[in-house]
Order: C-alpha cells, then sequence, then structure tokens
C-alpha cells in the first residue's frame, strides 16, 4: 500500500485541503491515537526559518552567520504523524484552535505575544512534491520578532509527541536540530522615490516627476500608525505648497507607507523627505539613523 492510500486510512485523521484551512474529519475517533502510524519517537527530519517571501532562509552562509527578517516565521517537518491533541484544541463546530506552549521563543525584548502553531498533518516524504513534504508545524510569532537582537526558537518536546502520545519528538540525526537561535535584521526603512518622467510631456526629460507622483516608504518589520509622525516632508518653493502632504498606510502591506502630494499637486521645485532617526517599530526600537531622499517637480 502506498503512502498516499495509508494516510487515508487512518482512522481519526483531520486533514488539511490545500494549505486553505478547510479541514475535513475523517472518521469519528477525533484525537484518539492510530495504530496504523509507525510506533517510536517522530523524526524532525528539518527545522526552517521561513522568510516573509515564504522561502527558507539560510542561517549560515559562506560570509558567515546571516541575519534574518524580523517578520520570519517556522517550519519544522517530521517523518510521521503527531499527536494532534497536545497542539490544537478540536472544537465541535469542526474549528481549531492552536494550544500555547508547543514553541518556545527567547529573546530581549520578549517576543510578542501570541506565538501560534499550525498543525498540517497531510503530506508525505516520499510523495513529495505532490503533497508536502510530510506532517509539519509552522510557528507565527503574530506580532513579529523584535529587531537587532538574538533570538531562540524550539518546540517543546512535551507537547510535540507521537502520534501514540508515549514518545517526544527527536531530531533525525545530529544536522537538525530542535532548536535555532539567531539574530535578527536591524530595524531598517527603505525610502523609494518617484522615478523622472520620460514621456513626450515631460517638462525636463529625465530630471523631474509629475506632480502627482507617490514616494514610499517600506519597513522591514510591523511599526504603529504614529511612525507617521516620523515621517517628514519639506519642499523648497518659496511660494509654498498649497495644503499638506498625505502619508497613509498601504491597505494591503501594512509595512508600506505612501507619501502622496495634496490634491493639488506637488509644488515646482525639489521636494525632500525624511524618516526621522528615532521612528521607531511596535518594540520601540528606532532606525537610529535618519533615511532622507528628494525629487524635483517641473513646472
Amino acid at each position: 500500500m502506498n503512502g498516499l492510500q495509508d494516510r487515508l486510512r487512518f482512522p481519526g485523521r483531520l486533514t488539511r485541503m490545500g494549505g486553505v484551512g478547510l479541514w475535513i474529519v475523517l472518521g469519528a475517533a477525533g484525537c484518539q491515537p492510530s495504530n496504523k502510524v509507525a510506533a517510536g519517537a517522530p523524526e524532525l527530519v528539518s527545522f526552517d526559518v521561513i522568510g516573509p517571501d515564504g522561502m527558507p532562509v539560510a542561517l549560515v552562509t559562506e560570509a558567515g552567520a546571516a541575519l534574518v527578517p524580523p517578520l520570519s516565521k517556522f517550519r519544522a517537518v517530521f517523518d510521521r504523524l503527531l499527536d494532534p491533541s497536545t497542539i490544537e484544541i478540536f472544537d465541535p463546530d469542526g474549528g481549531v484552535t492552536p494550544q500555547s506552549g508547543v514553541a518556545m521563543t527567547t529573546s530581549t525584548p520578549k517576543v510578542h505575544d501570541p506565538v501560534t502553531v499550525a498543525y498540517t498533518p497531510n503530506g508525505d516524504i516520499n510523495f513529495y512534491p505532490v503533497f508536502s513534504p510530510g506532517p509539519s508545524l509552522t510557528v507565527t510569532p503574530e506580532g513579529a520578532l523584535p529587531c537587532g537582537v538574538s533570538v531562540t526558537v524550539e518546540l517543546n518536546p512535551n507537547k510535540v509527541r507521537s502520534h501514540d502520545q508515549q514518545t517526544p519528538f527527536k531530531p533525525k540525526d545530529d544536522s537538525v536540530k530542535g532548536t535555532l537561535t539567531f539574530a535578527t535584521e536591524p530595524f531598517a526603512a527603505t525610502l523609494t522615490i518617484p522615478k523622472p518622467d520620460t514621456g513626450p510631456d515631460a517638462g525636463s526629460v529625465g530630471t523631474t516627476v509629475p506632480t502627482d507622483s507617490v514616494a514610499t516608504v517600506q519597513f522591514n518589520t510591523l511599526v504603529p500608525q504614529e511612525i507617521a509622525g516620523s515621517i517628514h516632508v519639506t519642499f523648497d518653493n518659496p511660494t509654498g505648497m498649497p495644503g499638506k502632504a498625505i502619508v497613509m498606510q498601504d491597505k494591503v502591506d501594512s509595512t508600506l507607507w505612501k507619501i502622496a502630494p495634496p490634491d493639488t499637486g506637488w509644488p515646482v521645485g525639489t521636494v525632500k523627505i525624511d524618516i526621522s532617526a528615532d521612528a521607531a517599530d511596535t518594540y520601540g526600537t528606532t532606525l537610529g539613523t535618519a533615511v532622507a531622499g528628494s525629487f524635483e517637480v517641473a513646472q
């Protein structure tokens, strides 16, 4: 019998379909242990940092230790099914609530709660890439990691255990660790100013931008709404600018902020944008160094 058929025969299995959080109850046994799962300690096949782009982050490169983006999460893959009863709470109506204490984080300042762990039981190493490569746990710090500090993430062996509820997990071999220790990137902001208008109607081709141009500031972590007060816009037009620049958070990406002109557009001349050195993230960590840029607006 192949791995797919074997998994479909597990009584009491809960399967998440297509990674969209839909759970189907296979059998009425709920969280009861199954004798269809290989006995013994579940082996941890891999434990990786997953960056904001969804790709694994190498903790060590040719240049040495790598810094981890503060918006990362973590993925642990196992060779067999785990005991779901210590990882998630299954509601009578079919809902799933993550349990606390499945993964532990250590840092100064302390990682903001909650740190949630989601269990995906479907998938088989032997059937990759048809399925995910084995049952897995996804650890997500909901409030992001603090910037510029050392962080440790480890799985709790008292909660990550065999499907028969008897044996804690163990690493597959010495190359796999149940604990990740790394340093996070410092708090950073990337200012992108508008590009010059090179169209046929440009006032000074290659040097100026349209009056309705929008600049952006991309932070590498979560920031409070108050950070808008640390983004300053000035201009060198002696006649002044009718109205105030609009600083607003993007509706989809909360780490992206847009700097738009007033309804009348930017004034002719140089527009300067400055993100203060004391701009802080949700942990109170500041940039430390101001970020600035400017662009020219044509008549």
